[in-house]
């Protein structure tokens, strides 16, 4: 990874060069791991950034950079191990996933890394504290899994989830008090008992104080 100071874009000044993941496998070398690509993001009074590592299986590094010209490598992740349940059981060819590309964003006040796979899916994680990834949610998860994580108070885990037989999200609310509306909720309901059941999330939002409150998921 090498970072610049671009404050004047003419004229690029060198931070750090060839910096990374010295120890691969644990075994010190001269020479930083080849790397796929790399994403920065400002986190307040911190700044990180992660690297994809092509050489091993932990092959997610990431890297403490406030002060931009000493970059740290403060953790090294291999996700198929840390959460096995982003994985999927079968295909043969995607049970095992390679970080591809990731992005992160602050969402209602979490760091959110998104960990894109190839062809096996991504996962979605809580990198607020960049050496303690949380997970939320992933590509792949069945009914069982979606109410277990309802049941932990983590509907967040949801998002990203596409609808299908057992999922179907409203951003919306149901209005009782208008006729045409009112068959709407038995409607979907029913639509999912007759397809062996599911979760109809409805997605809210209030004002307290004339202010917009974040996002709320109820199913």
């Amino acid at each position: 990874m090498n970072l610049y100071d671009v404050t004047d874009p003419a004229k690029p000044k060198t931070l750090a060069e060839v910096v990374g993941d010295f120890t691969p496998e644990g075994e010190p070398t001269e020479i930083a791991r080849q790397i796929h690509s790399v994403f920065a993001w400002d986190a307040g009074r911190k700044a990180y950034a992660v690297i994809v590592d092509n050489e091993e299986g932990t092959d997610v590094d990431i890297m403490d950079i406030p002060d931009p010209t000493k970059p740290q490598l403060i953790a090294d992740y291999d996700l198929d191990k840390t959460f096995p349940q982003s994985l999927q059981a079968a295909p043969e060819n995607l049970t095992e996933g390679f970080l591809h590309d990731m992005v992160v964003k602050n969402i209602l006040g979490r760091q959110v890394l998104l960990a894109s796979y190839w062809d096996a899916g991504y996962a979605a994680l809580d990198a607020t504290d960049p050496k303690n990834l949380k997970y939320i949610g992933g590509m792949h998860m069945d009914l069982d899994g979606a109410r277990s994580t309802l049941r932990a108070q983590n509907p967040a885990a949801l998002l990203g989830l596409r609808e299908w037989q057992w999922l179907d999200a409203k951003t919306i609310a149901y209005e009782p008090k208008y006729p045409r509306t009112v068959e709407e909720p038995a409607k979907d309901v029913a639509g999912l008992a007759n397809g062996g059941g599911g979760l109809l999330v409805l997605v809210t939002r209030s004002r307290t104080g004339g202010q917009l409150r974040p996002p709320s998921s109820y199913a």
